[in-house]
């Protein structure tokens, strides 16, 4: 099922990446304003996340959507 969570925090000191362990889903990014994307998640993917955008994952498959 689709699970999302609250509002992003975004921290501009804060660059992070994210590499996709199992499940699927996206990788969404908002700057706050006008502009947003998302990335496909899955297992052995990686994702650059810049501090000046929130971010939040979602789950869109059948099992947990896992990253480290």
């Amino acid at each position: 099922g689709v699970q999302t969570c609250a509002l992003p925090i975004f921290d501009p000191a804060c660059d992070e990446y994210y590499y996709g362990l199992g499940g699927e889903g996206f990788l969404l990014f908002w700057d706050g304003k006008d502009d947003f994307y998302a990335e496909k998640v899955y297992p052995g993917s990686l994702h650059y996340i810049s501090g000046v955008y929130g971010h939040r994952l979602i789950n869109t498959g059948d099992t947990v959507l896992a990253v480290a």
